[in-house]
């Protein structure tokens, strides 16, 4: 999700960080220990790292966490090493975190380590290490100690507005990141360069140390960026949720003008692919794509609405338009990071669905013969490689496709077995056959979503609008305004003109801030009792931020519902009540 990227960057960050690469070959000396991951320490630390790592999403295998006993010889703070995929972080730094005030110490490890997890995630090839970027220690010295032999030279010849750029690009990238985990890097970034500063006893002759006030304030001015921006992603994750593809494309599409990478890309291209199925027939939509928000329910009512309005030319031309814009978002996250497997898998089925089956499967094949196995995308490579064998009259080729895939545990694959042997398969059904019990209007952090008005929203002072979008041909016009009172967030998607005009109020609080909902549901608590209290959900979303279960049913001419995140421990996470309005 590259030049709006270095647009963005530059203006926050570029021209105040200095870069510093150390050897490609052994970053971390032989006399550096590392601490065993019994220590409590390693077992906080790493804490924050998986966070930020499921909070990323990518399917790719993440690097090891380390921690290395008291100073490194090798590094200041902490390093990304591609050569030893690893991560590695001091103790020195952890032990400074600890004593940072306010309980900021997760905040700021989750600064430096989405910073160095931003280095593997955008594929930068030589080891980084934030110290170094941060101050370089040798005056003058375009190399740090080390730089010898292939890697020396790699990182010799790397220019230094280049080593620039990469440093900024993993500060707004890693903060990105830290965020999406729910941390508050940036609100801290002020707070730890003066400890690091003061801890590491940088040279204030030195060049980077004049440039210390700049990047504070950029750090601050990064952070608006990103608080800017986070409201409107959690709006497109919760539209993705109620199936309203074409705004959630809308709103990912606008965040990757700023945001540039291949997440926000793929995340436009999947919304718009997911809406382009309604305008199938349902005699050509038998098989589950592997690019379904929901692959294990589907609700065949769900999407339909306003299709059977047009003959099947106008529903061509539709549904080749919304795949053909998909297929470009899918190739352009790919241009901006090659390895990127969900927006390969993505393309893929894209391809399949533009009736160029020979195309997907080749797509799928390069994933299988590549990397997708040791990066958890094998399941869905198969999954497209199946459909894509019917769609070629291989059917031996797919059922065994689809048997694979069934073996690594993917949801849909047993579907598409049952429909290659001419079984019917109910929509709508799967792990969460039974029905959801009903359920009334939603409370989060004490306020009740029935007790919100949308128009009065739209009018108060303190509320902004965070995402704007005039009507064309095909989209109405869409209005996203937010305001945030006692700790609960309301959120008025308005889409169409008089007349014509849904609302949907979305209800959200930080984790700490919920309360409990209207039966008793609280943060932490287990799946199972969730499921005693509400039943089993009418749709299981897996999106960027986890898995959510979703609960909606009509309510005195509206519909309301309850999204609720679940985490990797199988607890409630946080939920958003809604409202859509007609």
């Amino acid at each position: 999700m590259v030049d709006p990227l270095l647009r963005a960057v530059r203006r926050f960050l570029s021209p105040i960080l200095l870069a510093g690469i150390v050897s490609f070959g052994s970053p971390v000396q032989a006399s550096d220990e590392f601490l065993p991951r019994s220590n409590p320490k390693v077992q906080q630390a790493e804490q924050v790292y998986r966070r930020v790592v499921q909070a990323i999403g990518d399917a790719r295998t993440p690097p090891e966490f380390k921690m290395v006993r008291g100073k490194s010889s090798a590094f200041d703070v902490a390093m990304f090493a591609p050569s030893q995929h690893r991560v590695i972080m001091e103790e020195r730094f952890y032990d400074l975190a600890q004593r940072l005030p306010a309980s900021n110490a997760p905040h700021a490890l989750a600064l430096i380590l989405g910073h160095e997890l931003a280095h593997f995630y955008r594929n930068h090839s030589w080891a980084m290490e934030f110290g170094r970027a941060f101050a370089e220690r040798q005056t003058g010295a375009a190399v740090s100690h080390g730089a010898a032999g292939v890697g020396g030279a790699q990182a010799a010849a790397a220019a230094p507005a280049e080593r620039r750029r990469v440093e900024a690009e993993a500060d707004y990238f890693g903060g990105f990141y830290s965020l999406l985990a729910g941390y508050r890097p940036l609100s801290v970034a002020p707070q730890v360069f003066d400890a690091v500063y003061k801890e590491y006893r940088f040279d204030e002759a030195l060049p980077a140390y004049e440039h210390l006030m700049r990047r504070k304030e950029a750090a601050r001015e990064a952070q608006l960026k990103l608080q800017e921006l986070m409201p409107l992603f959690d709006v497109g994750v919760q539209l993705t949720a109620i199936k309203d593809y074409v705004t959630a494309a809308r709103i990912f599409e606008r965040i990757a003008a700023d945001f540039p990478g291949p997440e926000m890309l793929n995340n436009a291209g999947a919304a718009l692919a997911n809406e382009s199925l309604r305008w199938f027939p349902e005699s050509e939509r038998r098989f589950r794509y592997p690019l379904e928000f929901d692959p294990d329910t589907r609700l065949a009512e769900e999407g339909q609405r306003g299709a059977e309005e047009l003959d099947e030319p106008e529903r061509l031309e539709r549904r080749t338009a919304l795949l053909e814009r998909a297929k470009s978002l899918f190739e352009r996250a790919l241009a901006a990071e090659p390895s990127y497997a969900t927006a390969a898998v993505n393309l893929a089925c894209v391809l399949d669905l533009l009736g160029e089956p020979d195309l997907a499967a080749q797509r799928a094949e390069a994933l299988l013969a590549t990397k997708a196995r040791e990066d958890g995308t094998a399941a869905q490579a198969l999954v497209i490689a199946g459909i894509a064998a019917v769609h070629r009259d291989r059917l031996e080729e797919a059922r065994k496709a689809f048997t694979e895939a069934r073996a690594l545990g993917h949801a849909s694959a047993e579907d598409n077995l049952a429909v290659l042997a001419g079984r019917d398969v109910e929509r709508g059904t799967g792990s969460s056959a039974d029905a959801p019990r009903p359920i009334q209007p939603e409370t989060v952090g004490g306020t009740n979503i029935a007790d919100v008005n949308a128009t009065e929203v739209l009018a108060e002072q303190d509320s902004k609008t965070i995402g704007r979008w005039e009507a064309d041909e095909e989209r109405p016009d869409v209005r996203i305004v937010t305001r945030t009172r006692g700790g609960v967030r309301t959120t008025v998607v308005m889409r169409g003109s008089a007349g014509k005009r849904v609302a949907v109020v979305f209800l959200s609080a930080e984790r700490d801030a919920l309360g409990k909902t209207g039966r008793g549901v609280t943060a932490g608590m287990p799946v199972p009792q969730l499921e005693a209290a509400y039943g089993l959900p009418a749709v299981v979303l897996t999106a960027r931020k986890g898995l959510y279960y979703r609960y909606e049913n009509p309510y005195r001419g509206s519909q309301v519902g309850l999204l609720v995140r679940i985490d990797a421990n199988r607890s409630v996470r946080e939920w958003v009540a809604y409202r859509i309005e007609e």
